[in-house]
């Protein structure tokens, strides 16, 4: 299997690297480079949150206002241009490594994330019982 391990430089990422490396896999590192972690195909977030509402059966999601959007980033403690601004990235270091994505396009990976979540149901609600 080929391995793409970043930010590899430092300690632990050398140990990691040569881990996986004697194990017989192909370790590739990309040391002391920023790696973009998105999909080989972006997408404008309207059309992002339009699959995951399919992909989940919800027919019709409600508009977010920007104050709302304000207050829901001030409690992640993260900004709301991450949603309010579009940046198109795309993953060139990973995809230039050899990197293959298990779901490359958004739809594929929806479905799968939201079939996985259903799937863990009845484990996490498990977890939040109290113990006896």
């Amino acid at each position: 299997m080929k391995l793409i391990l970043a930010g590899g430089s430092g300690h632990l990422g050398n140990l990691l690297a040569r881990s996986f490396h004697g194990g017989g896999d192909e370790v590739v590192v990309l040391s002391r480079q920023p790696v973009n972690l998105s999909s080989p195909e972006p997408l404008p977030y309207a059309a992002f949150m339009r699959i995951l509402r399919e992909s989940w059966g919800a027919p019709w999601g409600l508009p977010a206002a920007r104050w709302m959007l304000a207050i829901g980033a001030f409690f992640l403690r993260t900004e709301p241009e991450l949603v309010l601004k579009s940046r198109r990235v795309v993953p060139a270091r990973l995809l230039q490594s050899g990197f293959t994505f298990l779901h490359p396009a958004w739809p594929e990976a929806a479905r799968d994330l939201c079939a996985r979540w259903r799937e863990d149901a009845p484990r996490r609600r498990a977890r939040r019982q109290p113990g006896f």
